[in-house]
């Protein structure tokens, strides 16, 4: 059952300025908005209203069956006053230390509603080793262990790291959304579903810095029957990713109607911490890349001294076109091979020079190392690269070519430490590579076929 917004009668609202809240005066608009949101909370339950303006602030804790509703024009602003973000959780892995803007835990029915704006006042560069001495990066919406979660119609720009993460919630609707964040702020994600239950995500339009919609599991919960359709969004990283934290087990995904208009690569599935993806699909999505991957399934160790390997199989992604110089890369493990792996219907209209000499092979985060067990495949001339993949069906890949230069850079396939790959394929090209169309090292069970 997904929420709406909770049950309410105008006598419910509680507008800030009644709890005393004045314009650009942070201090105190931060205590009555807490005390606005506390005694709609101890009320029952209720709207706290934020009117037209610009209203400064620092951390504010949501309440069990509270709307906090931003009308036209509101303006909720982050000060600059770290002493007013207390932190939240600390963990070694991502994200490290959590601060917030808005945050719950442990809430039931809550809203954040209305056409406002919330600003996280992460509006300016932060990049490369300055960034990772910046320690107060507060997130702008973070909710713990809720349920019965509410985002619809709000803009939540320019947080200085994560803009929505949401831990642990479950039964939760985003939609209709916008998300802006500075294009050169490192982990400025979008949505960040991580170890949720339930979630739709739509009609959402998300324009970020790093991955636009990210499904994680930081802390070894399963991340399962999540949404995500109609949906527009861009990214200088991945347009929608699975992982790279995934300790736990990600499954029952479905992705569908989303425009990918900008990114570097645009679906991702990493798989580094002995989790498993299961039973994921993608639809009907348009993609424009200008990285050297377009889609990428991914399963390795994050660690050279890691012991094990995590899972992806069940995977679908039909009715997709991907437009730039960038290939498909499908990488299993020696240890554990991708397994039912189907396309139908994915297209590549390949616009635009890339060096592949120079791109070097995906790790997926900062925080890992390339696994020894994988070579760096990408120079290949392949539109498609698989290795370490059982029951793979390729069902009318095609490939086109609009450039005016680098012909003849690429063929079809190329596939290593396979078995039981079959379907057929198209393509537009002007030049082949020598050595054929496909190309078949190590492998058993091969028949692609040529329509």
């Amino acid at each position: 059952m997904y929420p709406d917004v909770p049950n309410r009668a105008p006598a419910l609202d509680h507008p800030i300025t009644d709890y005393g809240a004045i314009p650009n005066d942070g201090i105190k608009c931060r205590a009555a908005i807490q005390s606005a949101i506390d005694a709609c909370a101890k009320a029952g339950g209720g709207r706290v209203i934020i009117p037209p303006g610009r209203w400064l602030t620092g951390s504010l804790r949501l309440r069990s069956h509270v709307e906090f509703h931003l009308t036209p024009g509101a303006f909720l602003m982050a000060s600059g006053d770290e002493s007013a973000f207390p932190e939240l959780s600390r963990t070694e892995n991502l994200p490290g230390v959590i601060r917030a803007l808005i945050w719950a835990d442990g809430e039931q029915a809550i809203s954040i509603t209305g056409s406002g704006t919330i600003h996280g006042d992460g509006d300016s560069e932060l990049w490369g080793e300055e960034a990772a001495r910046t320690f107060f990066r507060p997130a702008l919406v973070f909710l713990r262990n809720c349920g019965g979660v509410l985002l619809r119609d709000v803009r939540l720009h320019y947080s200085q790291f994560w803009t929505c993460h949401l831990l642990r919630c479950r039964d939760v609707v985003i939609d209709a959304v916008d998300i802006r964040t500075h294009r050169r702020r490192i982990n400025a994600d979008g949505i960040d579903p991580d170890g949720c239950t339930n979630v739709r995500i739509s009609n959402c339009l998300i324009d970020s810095t790093d991955d636009a919609i990210c499904l994680k599991s930081t802390e070894g919960d399963a991340c399962e029957d999540i949404v995500i359709s109609n949906c527009i969004v861009s990214s200088r990283c991945a347009g929608i990713k699975l992982g790279t934290e995934s300790i736990g087990p990600i499954r029952n995904v479905h992705v569908s109607n989303c425009i990918i208009r900008e990114a570097d690569t645009g679906i991702a599935l990493y798989q580094k911490d002995r989790g498993g993806f299961q039973a994921v699909t993608f639809s009907n999505l348009s993609i424009r890349c200008h990285g050297a991957i377009a889609i990428l399934i991914d399963n390795s160790r994050r660690w050279r001294s890691q012991e094990g390997v995590g899972e992806i199989r069940s995977l679908l992604i039909e009715n997709t076109r991907c437009q730039g110089p960038g290939k498909m890369l499908l990488r299993g493990h020696p240890e554990a091979p991708l397994r039912d792996i189907a396309l139908r219907g994915v297209s590549f209209l390949l616009t635009g020079p890339f060096d592949f000499s120079k791109a070097p092979s995906p790790t997926g985060s900062r925080r890992s190392e390339p696994d020894p067990a994988h070579s760096n495949d990408i120079p290949r001339p392949f539109q498609a690269i698989i290795t370490d993949a059982i029951n793979v069906r390729l069902d009318d890949f095609s490939v086109a070519d609009a450039r005016t230069e680098g012909k003849g850079d690429r063929a079809i396939a190329y596939l290593r430490g396979c078995k039981d790959v079959t379907g057929s394929w198209t393509h537009g090209l002007d030049a082949l590579p020598e050595g054929g169309a496909v190309v078949v090292e190590g492998s058993s069970g091969i028949d692609l076929k040529q329509r």
